[in-house]
């Protein structure tokens, strides 16, 4: 059997999933790719996810409060994405996210590498 690191399966994982969503058809427009939304920036990014996600035009609380929240608390684009689509709202309409599941893991699959690295280097 070929040795295969977890960053190598990692990435195999993260391109079949991006080259497999353009494949998938929804007539409704309920599954979505979490880079559908990063190339928006501010009101139309959040404009976004709420028409994508709720169905509806962003609310001036709404937008006032997630403008807010990543301009002057530092919450990423990834941290709103997966504030709303996590809402009951967003839930109620069944909409389903391509790589947000696979960033999350990846994210902690990363910051457990990281720490792993410098127990093996000592080791050695």
């Amino acid at each position: 059997m070929e040795n295969i690191s977890v960053e190598e399966i990692m990435s195999e994982i993260k391109n079949s999933i991006r080259n497999n969503s353009d494949n998938i058809v929804d007539k409704e427009r309920i599954l979505y790719h979490i880079d559908d939304f990063l190339d928006y920036e501010d009101e139309e990014f959040i404009r976004q996810i709420y028409f994508s996600f709720m169905k509806r035009e962003a609310d001036a609380d709404g937008l006032e409060c997630h403008l807010s929240n990543m301009e002057s608390k530092g919450a990423s684009k990834k941290d709103t994405i997966r504030l709303l689509y996590h809402s009951e709202e967003a839930k109620s309409h069944n909409i389903r996210m391509l790589r947000l599941y696979n960033f999350m893991v990846s994210q902690n699959i990363d910051h457990i590498l990281n720490k792993i690295k410098p127990i093996r280097r000592s080791t050695l």
